[in-house]
């Protein structure tokens, strides 16, 4: 007795379709995730931006305002500016650049985009205080500064 010819069709079509059906349910959950993150409120859809550089005043008096410069690397032109943030505890500060991620539907090119921001920060009290940022090359990058008297 000879097997059906078609017997080996049977089996890849049914191969081919329980691999449609596999593409149909990750395209589906994946769908159901873009679909989700639209729903995100602004706040949690935040990412740190890397810190290239930060240009220091010259003298930085306690009391008084000091402005300091930053560039910052967004992941492409798509993420907006939201806040610069500093954790301050003691003599120790923690700067970082706030971006908002872009909505999941948002097409964009792949580039990376430097910008600019300024920012002032008083130091009540003279001292060495430590400034520490997010840098791509080596991580954390600790600065020192100097707040003396006026």
């Amino acid at each position: 007795m000879t097997a059906p010819v078609n017997s080996g069709r049977i089996i890849s079509g049914f191969f081919s379709a329980a691999a449609i059906v596999t593409v149909c349910f990750i395209c589906m959950a994946t769908s159901c995730e873009r679909e989700e993150l639209k729903n995100v409120p602004d706040d949690e859809r935040t990412v740190e931006a890397f810190i290239r550089e930060v240009v220091i005043p010259d003298e930085i008096l306690a009391g008084e305002p000091a402005s300091f410069e930053i560039t910052y690397v967004k992941p492409n032109p798509c993420y907006d500016f939201k806040d610069i943030f500093i954790e301050h505890s003691g003599s120790d500060l923690y700067l970082k650049v706030l971006l908002f991620e872009p909505d999941p539907d948002e097409i964009c090119i792949m580039v990376v985009k430097e910008e600019q921001e300024s920012f002032e920060h008083t130091f009540e009290k003279a001292g060495t205080y430590t400034m520490d940022f997010k840098e791509e090359s080596s991580g954390i990058a600790p600065v020192e500064l100097r707040v003396t008297d006026p």
